[in-house]
């Protein structure tokens, strides 16, 4: 199903069994999968759109399962949030400066169109609904910006990035070319070309004469 902007709604259904006890197996189950289910719906219609019964098909339960797990629509949408890419440990290690960012893209590029169409929705209702945003920024963004202060702190003392470069730099160049593609600009792509566009966009930014072509 093509959608009024363009993007197509997955058809894709995350079955699973129906489970009742409260903190057995399968009811965790069944949260999880409502949470995922949420946040495709949160990055296809945004947070004013997010439907409880597109949801529950999505995730494979009734709609009353899934107001049982989620009461209220923005408990809904914050574990949607929760589901987004874990950035932890991806700027730490020996290998190349330039491999550790590839590597950093790859996670994000994995989620592909999340990131950026959350962002949104959690901006445009930030007034509103700031837990929204505060549950991006704890849960995702936070961590990335940490883990890429560690990636720049090892890159600059190993001579591969500049000096002058700050972790909030690669973070609104990154966010910011996402935010482009949401809004309608160029396309990025997605796996591993999308890697390689971000990565040909930031990389010769940050990275000194001497390691351009890392």
């Amino acid at each position: 199903m093509t959608l009024s902007n363009g993007a197509k709604r997955p058809t894709k259904s995350l079955r699973t069994g129906v489970g009742i006890r409260q903190g057995g197996k399968q009811y965790d189950s069944i949260h999880r999968s409502i949470a995922k289910a949420a946040l495709v719906e949160l990055s296809i219609d945004g947070f004013e759109r997010l439907d409880f019964r597109r949801v529950a098909d999505r995730a494979g339960v009734s709609e009353r399962t899934a107001y049982r797990h989620y009461p209220k629509k923005i408990e809904l949408a914050i574990a949607g949030i929760k589901q987004m890419p874990d950035y932890t440990g991806w700027g730490e290690g020996d290998d190349a400066a330039a491999d550790r960012l590839r590597r950093g893209l790859t996670i994000g590029a994995a989620h592909r169109d999340y990131l950026g169409p959350v962002m949104a929705t959690a901006m445009l209702n930030r007034e509103s609904e700031p837990e929204l945003l505060k549950t991006l920024d704890e849960h995702v963004l936070a961590v990335r910006e940490h883990q890429i202060q560690l990636f720049l702190e090892d890159g600059q003392r190993t001579g591969e990035i500049r000096p002058d470069i700050k972790a909030s730099t690669i973070a609104s160049l990154t966010d910011g070319l996402l935010m482009a593609h949401h809004r309608g600009s160029p396309s990025l792509g997605t796996g591993k070309t999308r890697v390689n566009r971000l990565f040909a966009a930031i990389w010769p930014l940050i990275a000194t004469d001497a390691h351009l072509n890392d």
